[in-house]
């Protein structure tokens, strides 16, 4: 598998300030993952066994381990990412053709960390989400679009640690989003 380079290469490569920290996210592999309707309950049942954890059916739903964090972005489809693209590449070759897909993503989507006591202000500006309903609070993900219609993909992994995936070919102008909705909270590029 090729090496995954920065979208943000030649960058500098934290933004920070006092109660944030904006930082590329390495992805070793990023998988959609997609059942076909009628296959729904058999394609659970193959990831599950590929991957050793139970994938939750219901959109929003997070299921993370240190080695994968499935992400269910709407019926029968997942956000996968995995420590080891091996883990991804075992869940491709168990999932059949005739019960659903598993695409590699991996070279197409770039992702950003936001931690810190700002981080869900920040997010605030990127997308419009309220942030303080159950089913966007820690341990969900959020398929949107930002305020500059852009698909994200917002994973809040706790009450102040989000990743951010975007495509790939926005990565660098969103990095410098980032930076840009971050300057009100003394935010600047380390």
């Amino acid at each position: 598998m090729l090496a995954h380079g920065s979208s943000i290469a030649g960058e500098p490569q934290i933004i920070r300030g006092p109660g944030l920290s904006i930082e590329e996210h390495r992805i070793a592999g990023l998988f959609v993952a997609a059942a076909w309707p009628h296959t729904l309950e058999a394609y659970i049942e193959t990831a599950d066994r590929a991957t050793g954890l139970r994938i939750a059916p219901r959109p929003g739903d997070v299921v993370a381990t240190d080695d994968l964090v499935a992400m269910t972005i709407a019926f029968g489809r997942w956000l996968v990412e995995v420590a080891d693209g091996g883990l991804g590449e075992t869940l491709r070759t168990a999932v059949a053709p005739a019960t659903g897909t598993v695409t590699d993503l991996s070279h197409a989507r770039t992702a950003f960390r936001i931690t810190g006591t700002q981080a869900c202000e920040v997010a605030r500006k990127l997308a419009p989400v309220d942030f303080d309903r159950p089913r966007h609070g820690p341990g969900h993900v959020i398929q949107t679009g930002s305020h500059h219609s852009v698909d994200l993909t917002l994973y809040r992994r706790a009450a102040d640690d989000f990743v951010v995936y975007v495509e790939r070919s926005y990565g660098w102008a969103f990095w410098h989003t980032l930076a840009a909705e971050s300057v009100e909270f003394g935010a600047v590029f380390v």
